[in-house]
């Protein structure tokens, strides 16, 4: 099952292989979901395409059971990263739309990265929506999620999944990282496993990693293959054919993990490669099978967008490469949301604040993410470039880490909005330096002979400082969401089942609660799912169970209370009651699009107030939103007289 040429032997050799499975996994998906086939025959063919996979891991389970004592200590190595390990799953295992504090509580998970996907399943094919720009984007990793979306019955059943999912490509990430590690340890003649162990410590005690991580976000998809990438590199035993097609296949996931990769890790990508030891992979038959795969990788994601848009791109670059079905408004809204018109001394103090002071002192820019959640890592990592500069048999790494943190950086600071996040593929160059470092620190043992213990432990008072690093993540999911463990697999609150069975109870306590407890969920789910609803403000719907008869737009899309511009309020009562029988609004979230600049100029504040004074306003919901009816004042109650047991 595994290609020992290519991976190498023992138990380190699966992480590459891993890393490169779910690579191929991620591209096959986006063939399949971009041609419909995924949810076909009930999820049958999203689940048996998954055998080859149950079978590796199968034969990995059974030849573990075969390693003696000692082997099995001796794979036991990662010990220290076990609290930021079981930080990252239990945080995974929480419903979407709790954690965390700087993620406010994971909206572009519920709005886009896990939405899509369910929107995909009700169309039947990954392709770009009207009314959610993000579908347009490569979407690799929103594609595993809609696979393990197609083998539910329900796309809400397999949010958790989704979320476990993209925890587990982390820890792949970081184990492949780890044994790049080793790689160049090897290499520098300097100490493996403190290289190995220090690396994967680094990576994992970053609380951002785990914050992201945990999240059913795309970042996992990007550390993956950008770790894989620096360990097919470091390789020595490759061929051109096979290190050219695994370097084409990752330049793929890496890419369409999240499409800014394409001016912060690739360029970064490519300078390691040239500045690479193996010159051999800088061939052009190498080159040649890597633009092959590349190509083969990103052509649906293209494809489908020029189909269905007429821009292959959209909505990226859409004022040069195509405004697809946008207006010239809406695409100058786009760039300007996601650029920055800051000076250079601006975007060099948004890095020190984003960076290395992230989270420490008074936030800077008030509303926004503000945590410690970089933790020491830029400290230890500029740190240990001084260590690795020192020494001239690691000069040259630190070179090339150190130009691949500069491509990240300029990267981020001219062609990003400037927000701490998008800097995360930093933790993969940064965790290698502080890996590295830490053995050229401890390389008293290296003169020691190479099977000997010495050279191949780690003392003990740095894996103690290593584990309690690694407890930072978990010290953050105890702190920045208290309570967050009682929603674990919690779905049906999230849905409103909970409060429609309170509605429902002989409790008059319990009945009282939930009505003063009222949300979008529980309107459309089950009080009136009879309901045409229209959401205006309101884009986060994955808990709303499919095929029900919401209209809602992202902040960047055409909603459908925009073809009332300019009309009187009777006028807008007429037209919308056409379609609609109630109308939500989230005046907070309308009111923070219009103070960002991301509000459409159509969308008008205070015809919308004016409308809601003018229909029945039935409810306020949660998160103080409103409720409003759009059908003749005829008298009908809400939520409506129940019949008690």
């Amino acid at each position: 099952m595994v290609n020992k040429k290519v991976f190498g032997r023992g138990v380190n050799a699966y992480a590459l292989a891993s890393a490169f499975g779910i690579a191929i996994q991620l591209v096959a998906d986006q063939w399949l979901g971009s041609l419909g086939l995924l949810g076909l025959l009930g999820g049958l063919i999203a689940v048996g395409i998954l055998i080859p996979g149950w079978i590796f891991a199968l034969r990995f389970i059974f030849g573990a059971r075969e390693l003696q004592p000692q082997e099995i200590a001796n794979n036991f190595w990662w010990w220290p990263a076990l609290p930021a390990v079981a930080a990252l799953l239990i945080s995974a295992s929480v419903s979407p739309g709790i954690m965390w504090s700087t993620e406010f509580g994971g909206y572009d998970a519920l709005e886009y990265h896990l939405q899509a996907p369910k929107e995909w399943l009700a169309v039947g094919a990954i392709r770009p929506l009207e009314f959610l720009a993000y579908s347009g984007m490569p979407n690799f990793v929103e594609g595993g999620f809609l696979h393990l979306m197609s083998a539910s019955s329900d796309a809400r059943d397999g949010v958790v999944a989704c979320q476990l999912l993209h925890a587990s490509m982390l820890l792949v990430a970081a184990f492949v990282l780890a044994d790049t590690a080793v790689l160049l340890a090897r290499r520098l003649k300097i100490n493996e496993h403190v290289a190995r162990v220090g690396a994967l410590c680094a990576m994992l005690a970053t609380p951002w990693t785990i914050v992201v991580g945990s999240l059913a976000y795309s970042e996992s998809g990007i550390l993956l293959a950008f770790a894989a990438i620096l360990n097919v590199v470091a390789r020595e035993s490759v061929s051109r054919l096979w290190g050219g097609l695994m370097l084409g296949v990752l330049v793929a996931v890496v890419v369409g993990s999240k499409a800014s990769s394409i001016i912060l890790v690739v360029p970064a990508v490519l300078a390691w490669w040239a500045l690479g030891n193996d010159r051999d992979l800088m061939n052009w038959k190498s080159i040649a099978w890597s633009a092959l795969a590349l190509t083969i990788g990103l052509a649906p994601w293209l494809a489908r967008n020029w189909y269905y848009t007429g821009a292959p791109f959209f909505p990226l670059a859409s004022n040069l490469l195509g405004l697809g079905w946008w207006s010239a408004e809406q695409s100058m809204r786009w760039n300007q949301a996601h650029a920055s018109d800051a000076s250079v001394m601006q975007r060099a103090h948004a890095l020190w604040t984003q960076l290395f002071i992230f989270g420490a002192g008074e936030n800077p820019t008030r509303g926004e993410p503000w945590k410690w959640f970089w933790g020491p890592l830029p400290w230890i990592a500029a740190c240990s470039v001084v260590v690795l500069t020192f020494r001239r048999a690691t000069r040259s790494m630190s070179l090339a880490l150190t130009l691949s943190v500069a491509i990240i950086v300029l990267g981020w600071m001219f062609a990003t909005h400037l927000q701490s996040r998008f800097l995360i593929p930093l933790v993969i160059p940064f965790a290698l330096m502080c890996g590295l470092a830490s053995a050229l620190v401890f390389e008293g043992a290296a003169a020691e002979p190479k099977n000997s213990a010495t050279h191949q432990a780690a003392p003990l008072p740095l894996l103690l400082i290593l584990a309690a690093w690694a407890c930072l993540p978990a010290w953050n999911f105890v702190t920045d969401t208290p309570g967050s463990v009682y929603f674990i697999g919690q779905n049906p609150f999230f849905q409103g089942d909970d409060d429609w069975r309170d509605l429902r109870s002989s409790d008059a306590s319990l009945r009282q609660d939930a009505s003063k407890n009222l949300t979008a969920e529980l309107v459309i789910n089950h009080l009136h799912p009879e309901w045409r609803v229209l959401s205006v403000g309101w884009s986060t719907p994955l808990w709303i169970k499919s095929g029900a008869s919401l209209a809602w737009s992202s902040v960047w899309d055409t909603n459908p209370i925009e073809a009332c511009h300019g009309m009187t309020v009777n006028e807008t009562i007429a037209l919308l009651s056409k379609n609609y029988d109630a109308i939500i609004l989230d005046v907070p979230m309308l009111e923070r699009w219009r103070y960002s600049g991301w509000l459409s100029p159509k969308i008008n504040m205070d015809q919308l107030m004016q409308l809601s004074k003018s229909v029945p306003h039935l409810a306020s919901l949660n998160g103080g939103k409103i409720l409003l009816g759009l059908r003749a004042n005829d008298g009908t109650s809400f939520p409506f007289s129940l019949p008690l047991p």
